[in-house]
């Protein structure tokens, strides 16, 4: 008899275009993702950058597939390598920044004792192997952990997908850039990460 049984998932987010980005070094960069493996099915979206759709896209993800675990990936200015982010804001009033489309988060009212939501995803030791990595020359590019991931839609759609399952989601920033070979170093980067949280869930 036939095995029907679904394989689990990964969902791997990057974001459209926004601002004066001609692209989106996170959808380039997660796109750019070699994936061999044929026991887990790896699924990418790009997220658009409005914050209604966000919430409705990171939704969807984790009623319809149901992951394993989901990675949003985002750029970030500041970001100088990849960047593990292990929090988001709950009080919706401090993403201030508008989105695409001019608008910003509805604000409802929020439990005021609960400031951040955090993942419980271990970032040290996915961190500690991008670094291993680095240092022996199989990557060209380190990674950090943030406590800050800039209060606007990134770190909302983060927020978002923690409240949905903060054991199974993380955000990672990467550096704004735009040429094929380093935004290959980046899918490189991601790459390492993917299977550092696989090693944590599995």
């Amino acid at each position: 008899m036939e095995d029907t049984k679904q394989k689990p998932t990964i969902v791997l987010t990057g974001f459209g275009l926004f601002r004066d980005y001609k692209i989106n070094p996170s959808w380039e960069a997660v796109q750019r993702i070699k994936w061999s493996r044929s026991d887990i099915e790896l699924v990418r979206i790009q997220i658009p950058v409005v914050y209604k759709l966000a919430k409705q896209e990171v939704d969807r993800i984790w009623s319809h597939y149901k992951p394993l675990f989901v990675i949003h990936c985002g750029v970030s200015h500041l970001a100088k390598c990849l960047t593990l982010e292990q929090r988001a804001v709950v009080n919706l009033e401090r993403y201030c920044s508008p989105d695409i489309n001019g608008c910003k988060p509805v604000s409802a009212s929020c439990n005021c004792d609960i400031q951040y939501l955090y993942t419980k995803l271990k970032l040290e030791p996915i961190v500690d192997e991008i670094k291993a990595q680095h240092d022996c020359g199989k990557l060209a590019m380190t990674a950090v952990i943030s406590n800050c991931a800039g209060e606007f839609l990134c770190e909302y759609t983060y927020r978002c997908s923690l409240e949905n399952d903060c054991s199974r989601a993380l955000f990672v920033h990467v550096p704004n850039e735009t040429k094929t070979d380093q935004i290959d170093i980046l899918a490189n980067g991601l790459e390492v990460i993917i299977d550092s949280v696989i090693k944590q869930v599995c």
